[in-house]
């Protein structure tokens, strides 16, 4: 299983700030900071997914910045309630 890259901290608030001032100061920016965001945004959260999907514990996931951790334990009680779903279907029409 691959590890999350390691980001600063406040990896998230940090980049709406930027964001906020690049539309300020250099609009022309906002187009490539914006899809390399997305880009970074989008491997994580597939990690994210990934990981929840296998049910590895929070403290076990190294590089998880703090913005990530809410979304790590809903989407994997959302993941955890679907698959017990799954099964309990699995045993009528199956």
């Amino acid at each position: 299983m691959t590890e999350l890259t390691e980001l600063p901290p406040k990896f998230y608030s940090e980049a709406r700030r930027l964001i906020r001032r690049l539309r300020e100061s250099q609009p022309e920016q906002i187009r490539m900071v914006e899809g390399n965001l997305k880009d970074i945004v989008s491997m994580r959260i597939s990690k994210l997914l990934s990981y929840a999907s296998k049910g590895i514990p929070i403290n076990r996931i190294k590089n998880i910045v703090d913005e990530e951790i809410s979304l790590y334990l809903e989407v994997k009680k959302l993941l955890e309630a679907w698959l017990h779903g799954l099964e309990i279907m699995g045993d009528g029409d199956g």
